[in-house]
């Protein structure tokens, strides 16, 4: 008989907690000679509570332990660069269900498994929802922590902060924690942005990070088992990587093994047919590797899969959009407040205030 042990909401979000030795190791890595004393933090909100929709057997005995454990997390994060780094942090909490409308236009099964969840684990999903909610509310009042909640992709409101975060003059590290696939895209698109991949395994902290010089190496290993020692092909094509291969995290499926994919690029960019880089225009990409043994498969196959996953693409449709006027950053800050909310609402899971 097999058993079946229950788990807690803090149990789960504890995954995404990357221990400070190891955050350590990674930082000195990742930002060897930097002399940056200020750093943005995204955390995307959708990969931690992905988990909670594939625990049938998860217990919710306090509605708001999300929540505390979200906030606790900026404050595990932000202690950390204080007290090791002496570097300040601006956090940015990003919540969707990167379920666009658009997206199931171009590719009708996009992201169908979490909308399936969504609809079928009604108690968990009114959950998060509301603690969604309670975010909302809470995070003006917190010291430079700032909640972003929307229909599109997460990655696109990551991508639109950095941006204007740069013609602002905030040319400060970016930092993601995510375990989102669709997410590694912004490494290579924005200067000096790096994820932090949290790990654990069997009581270990085996989180890594992903970077402009190690993300094919470090992709192909770690998530789709495939070891390439001589990698040509830059970061920035990983979009179009993506597109001729698979992304399950969000429902699409394979047009090409892992190792055909990588051929197919390395073999254009080798011969220059394709530039070794971030590439907008699509029929030029496919006429560089188009081959007649791809039999039924045709550009606006490949098209479609690309603009769907790719963050400018998305971004583009983003910027013209009225939601785009609707992503604010209040600013509120005040002790007294956070004090009331965290008595009220956080007695059995309390905010980690001290730290923030």
């Amino acid at each position: 008989m097999k058993v079946i042990h229950a788990v807690s909401i803090e149990q789960l979000m504890y995954k995404n907690f990357i221990k400070y030795d190891k955050l350590i190791e990674m930082v000195n890595a990742v930002f060897v000679g930097s002399n940056a004393t200020s750093v943005n933090i995204f955390i995307d909100v959708y990969s931690m509570v992905k988990i909670l929709y594939k625990n049938p057997n998860m217990i919710i005995e306090d509605y708001s332990s999300l929540t505390a454990s979200v906030i606790n997390l900026c404050a595990h994060l932000r202690d950390f660069f204080k007290t090791r780094y002496r570097t300040t942090s601006k956090i940015y909490i990003v919540a969707s269900r990167n379920t666009p409308a658009m997206n199931t236009l171009l590719y009708p099964s996009y992201n169908n498994s979490i909308k399936y969840a969504m609809d079928h684990m009604l108690s968990t999903d009114d959950m998060i929802v509301n603690n969604m909610e309670l975010l909302e509310t809470l995070c003006p009042y917190l010291p430079d922590i700032f909640f972003i909640k929307g229909e599109y992709e997460t990655g696109v409101y990551m991508y639109d902060i950095m941006c204007k975060n740069e013609m602002l003059g905030n040319m400060n590290p970016n930092i993601i924690i995510t375990r989102d696939t669709y997410n590694f895209q912004l490494i290579p698109m924005r200067e000096n942005t790096v994820v932090f991949r949290p790990y654990k395994q069997g009581g270990g902290d085996l989180s890594y990070y992903l970077d402009k010089n190690n993300l094919f190496e470090k992709f192909l290993i770690t998530d789709r088992l495939v070891t390439k020692n001589d990698i040509k092909i830059n970061p920035g094509l990983f979009t179009v990587f993506l597109a001729l291969s698979k992304l399950p995290e969000r429902n699409i499926k394979s047009l090409f093994n892992t190792t055909k994919a990588m051929k197919i690029l390395d073999e254009a960019v080798s011969t220059l047919r394709l530039h070794n880089g971030y590439n907008s225009d699509m029929e030029s990409v496919w006429n560089s590797i188009y081959k007649d043994s791809f039999g039924s498969i045709g550009y606006s196959i490949f098209k479609a899969r690309f603009d769907v996953i790719d963050i400018q693409s998305q971004h583009y449709g983003f910027a013209n959009s009225p939601y785009s006027k609707g992503v604010t950053f209040p600013n509120l800050y005040d002790p007294e407040t956070v004090k009331l909310i965290n008595n009220k609402y956080f007695k059995k899971n309390p905010l980690d205030l001290n730290r923030l």
